[in-house]
């Protein structure tokens, strides 16, 4: 429910606050007077387009505020989806649109600024607009299934039926990815078999290289080895004048010294781990420069060209041995990836084919209840029609619908359209094909007066729905708002007296000019303002005879 409505800077109005309650809100005013600023300012809250040209002149910036009594559970998933901050206990949404002449237009929610593709999301849920510049509603066949589901109501086999098609629009969507990255995959296999093959040729395993390249710095550098261990051999041990004799000659004089030194354990000790240590070492080096003795110099050529054969392969894939593998590894994976592809999509294709199964038996039970429904509705609405203005018309709702897997879609197997017919002896077509503007008002507001019931969205503004009509049907046309206002909080903005005497709140626009600029205000009408402004609408609000007639109708609506 729109609780308050805060204009500043907007079109002709300077500042205004205007606060509204619960059920039917009429709204009127001489013609040019600004009544179509309420709904232009409306349709900002709902995500409308602003320009600069919507700014009062002489001003760089307008706002329009809307505070919004939130009762509708629907919404409460899209706030959350879009991260609004929302307090269930305390369900208030305070939505801003502020428009600059620097075109820096903003958007807040709760205080917090968002984009205005959010904002159509969330308003879309609190208010909607019938105008005679607002019937996509009726226009578009699309939302004809909507409004036909709304009627049903039980929305357990809808459920049902949404739940399996989310998992079937899941499934053909990752069958296409899946065939899209085969077919790509198939496109590269030849050339990765081909990689692979030539890899394979080769053979080359993880840290050859670095093996290979420490056997050939051994070989050749082996005679030069062969030396440089002789004489460190013959350094360390294999001469009377070694490390290690040395050493041993050392170990001997300080034991037989021990009993005079302070800490000669230790120091003895640290020595001949020292000799150990040489001894050790002496033992590993003629064990190396055995094994250079043994080796088998043929070996040599065969190292090198191994080690060429590897080089030339790292270098064409990868550039080093670690991006090799790298590569590699990626090549044996895109080719064993195209056989799991294969079995993934055997196992999806059998998914889908049962999806489509389960959906067109559930489709078929969601077509019986609606044409079970459409009749109803259609009698409903007809009935409505022909009490304004329009007695000859006959509503029709319309379903075509095939058990087959192509004509699956999001909301069943049927295709929905309202169609209508003016005359007896007419046909039946399409709305957007026959229906005038203020026909199409008539629609609107019947199908409204119908759906309300069931329809969470709680706040509608009908702009001129009473177009081109009067006496009896005006009164019907009042009586049918009044129906719809009990259930939803609606605003009219009218200028038929039958009409606007059955509003539990009115309000005047009115223009007028200071001196110095043109201004637009909204005032609430109650009692004596309100009756001057009813006998204004039939004539002449001075008249004796028109306040008396206004005080009689507005008592007759008192009495029901």
């Amino acid at each position: 429910m729109l609780t308050r409505l805060i204009i500043k800077n907007f079109a002709l109005i300077k500042h205004t606050e205007i606060i509204f309650h619960d059920g039917f809100h009429a709204i009127t005013g001489e013609t040019g007077a600004g009544k179509s600023i309420i709904i232009n300012a409306a349709k900002l809250l709902l995500g409308g387009r602003a320009t600069p040209e919507m700014i009062r002149m002489g001003e760089s910036e307008a706002s329009v505020e809307g505070i919004f009594d939130v009762k509708t559970k629907t919404i409460v998933p899209v706030l959350k989806e879009i991260g609004i901050d929302f307090d269930e206990d305390e369900p208030v949404l305070i939505i801003k649109r502020v428009i600059s002449t620097s075109k820096k237009n903003r958007v807040y929610i709760n205080g917090s600024m968002f984009q205005l593709k959010h904002l159509a999301d969330v308003s879309a849920h609190l208010l909607n607009i019938s105008s005679q510049h607002e019937y996509q509603y009726l226009l578009n066949p699309e939302t004809h299934i909507l409004a036909l589901d709304e009627y049903v109501g039980d929305d357990t086999i809808l459920y049902n039926y949404k739940e399996i098609y989310q998992k079937f629009i899941k499934n053909r969507e990752l069958i296409k990815k899946l065939k899209a990255q085969k077919e790509d995959l198939e496109e590269k296999k030849e050339f990765y078999a081909f990689m692979k093959r030539e890899i394979d040729s080769v053979n080359p395993k993880r840290g050859e290289l670095e093996k290979i390249e420490s056997e050939l710095n051994v070989l050749e550098h082996a005679d030069e080895l062969k030396v440089v261990f002789k004489e460190v051999i013959k350094e360390l041990y294999n001469s009377n004048n070694s490390v290690y004799a040395q050493l041993n000659h050392s170990i001997q004089k300080l034991i037989q010294h021990r009993e005079y030194l302070t800490n000669g354990d230790n120091e003895i000790e640290a020595l001949q781990e020292a000799y150990y240590i040489i001894e050790n070492v002496t033992s590993d080096l003629r064990s190396e420069a055995e094994a250079i003795n043994q080796i088998d110099f043929d070996k040599l050529d065969e190292l090198r060209y191994r080690h060429h054969e590897l080089m030339k392969l790292y270098k064409k894939y990868g550039g080093n041995e670690s991006r090799f593998f790298e590569r590699f590894d990626s090549i044996v994976e895109s080719l064993e990836t195209i056989d799991k592809i294969d079995e993934e999509l055997v196992i999806l294709e059998k998914n889908v084919e049962k999806e489509e199964q389960q959906l067109i038996e559930q489709g078929i039970k969601l077509n019986k209840i609606r044409t079970k429904k459409a009749l109803e509705l259609s009698d409903l609405i007809t009935s409505n029609l022909r009490k304004m203005a329009m007695p000859h018309s006959s509503f029709l709702i319309q379903i075509e619908h095939k058990a087959d897997k192509s004509s699956i879609t999001e909301s069943g197997l049927d295709i929905v359209e309202f169609l209508i017919k003016t005359h007896e002896e007419g046909v039946f077509r399409p709305i957007k094909n026959i229906a005038s503007g203020g026909e199409l008002s008539r629609i609107l507001l019947a199908i409204k007066e119908t759906l309300s019931s069931n329809d969470e969205m709680k706040t509608y503004i009908f702009d001129e729905v009473d177009q081109g009509i009067g006496g009896e049907t005006a009164h019907y046309i009042g009586e049918l708002l009044t129906k719809v206002s009990k259930r939803a909080q609606i605003f009219v903005i009218t200028h038929l007296v039958q009409v606007a005497s059955r509003a539990n709140h009115h309000y005047c626009v009115s223009k007028a000019y200071n001196g110095l600029e043109t201004i637009s205000t909204i005032t609430y009408l109650s009692n004596n303002d309100r009756e001057r402004e009813l006998a204004r609408m039939i004539g002449d609000p001075t008249q004796d005879a028109s306040i008396q007639f206004v005080r009689k109708l507005l008592q007759e609506v008192k009495n029901g």
